[in-house]
């Protein structure tokens, strides 16, 4: 992992289980709906879909109600989880450099520092829920994250 950059796939993820909280009417909501308002990828958004199913975030329903949606409250849900399934364990010790290409590891002036960076940033994820970012779609307005960056003219 970049020093916290991460891959699309997390992010929309992320997107994708607070549009499922947003609806959260208990009906099932279909992908394409998800996809389509996100303006993101069907075929991506299956993908990620598929993880967030096998890690028992989201469940898949077939037949005449198909669609998706959470397994649990989004307040129970923490970034960090959803992170840690598309980019691996975000460990809270040491340097962001790997061990084994610094010539100097054991005898770094700054690793205990960036032990504390990377320790307060697990904490902060951890501590981040689903919920507590459904406040950022203005209320009444149905303009979803896809639509934004489409009117600014970039892709999602």
């Amino acid at each position: 992992m970049g020093f916290l950059r991460f891959m699309k796939s997390t992010g929309y993820a992320l997107h994708g289980i607070a549009f499922l909280a947003r609806h959260n009417d208990g009906e099932p909501i279909q992908l394409r709906e998800i996809a389509g308002a996100l303006g993101m990828p069907e075929n991506y958004m299956a993908k990620i879909f598929q993880t967030l199913s096998r890690a028992g975030l989201v469940n898949a329903s077939r037949g005449a109600h198909r669609g998706y949606r959470l397994v649990r409250p989004a307040e129970d849900i923490s970034l960090l989880e959803v992170i840690e399934l598309y980019e691996g364990p975000i460990d809270s010790i040491g340097c962001f450099l790997d061990e084994n290409s610094c010539a100097i590891s054991d005898r770094c002036l700054f690793g205990g520092f960036w032990g504390g960076v990377k320790k307060e940033v697990r904490r902060r994820l951890e501590g981040a829920t689903i919920q507590q970012f459904l406040k950022n779609w203005p209320a009444g307005n149905t303009e979803q994250p896809g639509d934004i960056l489409i009117r600014k003219g970039l892709s999602p």
